[in-house]
């Protein structure tokens, strides 16, 4: 019997193919400052991309790559629709010589052509900035590599084609266009999968295109993609449209530019709306203020660096400081996991124990969490040992389990500080109002001087929080 190539496990309440992606750990930092990924079909084709210096690559884990991966790789390449930056064009980045994009490697045979069409399931602003690399003789990456070296997998992506040509030229190529009956047939068989192109711009686009490959009228293929298309029940949409915006400025950038030489993340404006647009990227919770957004930010800060956060002010939370819902049970949860973890915790381990206490309704926040970029510089490659964490359904996936909690940077230490004061702040907040209330209803005696004392100690004890985190500048 032939052995199998790769043994494919089943899901388990741990571990979830469909939001794992393997390699995803060592390529985070890469994706998020080139805003490409590359998608391989298996775990030696990461590693030789990587070797190779295709340091973005990454693999589904058993399974083809669908809406929950999407979710994923969307929020590390920018494509936020909500902060009016949506990734579709592609377009430019500055500094790198390819666009954004997201690149699949398919094999050209019938399998890797599946794979392709299935890809068409996802949304019209995704599919815009997805492209297919297909090598000649249809070599995946790995035995690419090891045939032709380490710039034949480089020029493979760089050499990489639109999704929409590539299914579309699949589709007519398999006809013999030089007869009437082959341009009929590729008409039919082309016409569903123009259909399937929901943005109306794209999809009047490749109309036109096909027609002109296959060498029919535009009119008679426009009357089988709109047959198709009120058979398939398509809605329209405009995959270009900005769906949101934030200030006056217009845009909001996921890598804002400040003036040379200096740090662009330091400006509270930039802060504020780049936490505003992670409020309203996440799909768990809907809501929009202020207290949210600290809560949030401070769970995502906890997950992805925990040895940024101050162990003697976290000891001072209690539930009594979170008021949104999903973060109190998420702070129930890691109350359950045992707390914050020791420094030599090892990374998947952490991840592990969280998704454990949090349990199935919480492990999705907890995946949105883990992958969520902070308003913060991305630390470098080296400096601080290994990158954010993989997603929690990632445990035992890619030997994230031996890789340990990375030292937090001088920022992420001070960020960290600024939510904690902040959570702190609130809960001080809150208690002095629920006391003032009650010392209004008293009459005058010693238990309303005895409650002004005590709303006293911890006006007092507000301030000396906001002097540790922010100097002694504060009102």
């Amino acid at each position: 019997a032939i052995a199998a190539k790769y043994i494919n496990t089943p899901d388990t309440q741990l571990y979830r193919k469909t939001q794992v992606l393997y390699g995803i750990d060592l390529a985070k930092a890469a994706i998020v400052k080139k805003r490409q990924v590359v998608i391989v079909e298996g775990y030696t084709d990461v590693m030789a991309c990587h070797l190779a210096g295709v340091d973005t690559a990454i693999a589904t884990c058993g399974t083809a790559f669908g809406a929950e991966h999407a979710k994923i790789v969307r929020r590390l390449i920018a494509d936020d629709s909500l902060g009016a930056i949506q990734l579709i064009g592609p377009l430019k980045v500055e500094g790198q010589a390819l666009s954004s994009r997201i690149v699949f490697t398919f094999d050209g045979d019938a399998a890797g052509q599946k794979a392709a069409l299935h890809a068409f399931g996802l949304d019209s602003a995704f599919l815009s900035q997805t492209f297919v690399a297909v090598a000649d003789d249809n070599l995946d990456p790995c035995d690419l590599r090891i045939e032709r070296g380490n710039e034949a997998v480089r020029s493979l992506i760089e050499r990489a084609k639109p999704l929409y040509d590539f299914v579309i030229d699949a589709a007519i190529g398999r006809f013999d266009t030089t007869f009437s009956t082959g341009q009929m047939g590729a008409v039919k068989a082309v016409a569903p999968l123009i259909a399937q192109i929901r943005d109306r711009s794209l999809h009047d686009l490749y109309t036109r295109k096909a027609a002109r490959r296959v060498g029919v009228d535009l009119d008679v293929l426009q009357r089988e993609v709109a047959n198709e298309r009120r058979r398939l029940n398509v809605r329209d949409e405009d995959a270009y449209a900005s769906k949101r915006r934030y200030g006056a400025a217009g845009a909001v950038s996921r890598e804002p530019r400040g003036e040379s030489g200096r740090n662009p993340y330091a400006n509270p404006a930039v802060r504020k709306a780049l936490e505003r647009r992670d409020a309203n990227e996440q799909t768990y919770y809907r809501i929009d203020d202020a207290v949210f957004i600290c809560e949030q930010q401070f769970m995502a800060t906890l997950i992805q660096v925990p040895r940024a956060i101050d162990r003697g002010w976290f000891g001072q939370l209690t539930l009594s400081n979170f008021m949104t819902p999903v973060f109190r049970s998420l702070f129930q949860a890691i109350a359950a996991a045992g707390g914050l973890p020791s420094d030599d915790t090892p990374q998947g381990l952490w991840m592990h124990n969280l998704t454990k206490a949090g349990g199935p309704l919480l492990e999705p926040v907890i995946n949105e969490l883990a992958v969520m970029p902070l308003p913060l510089p991305a630390p470098e490659h080296g400096d601080d040992g290994a990158e954010g964490p993989a997603p929690a359904g990632g445990v035992g996936g890619g030997g994230a389990a031996a890789v340990q909690l990375r030292p937090a940077t001088p920022a992420e230490r001070q960020y960290a500080s600024e939510l904690l004061a902040r959570l702190l702040d609130m809960g001080f907040m809150r208690r002095i109002g629920a006391a003032k209330r009650k010392m209004a209803m008293l009459p005058d005696g010693e238990e309303k001087i005895a409650l002004l004392g005590q709303i006293t100690q911890m006006e007092t004890a507000r301030k000396d929080l906001q002097a540790q985190v922010y100097g002694n500048n504060v009102g």
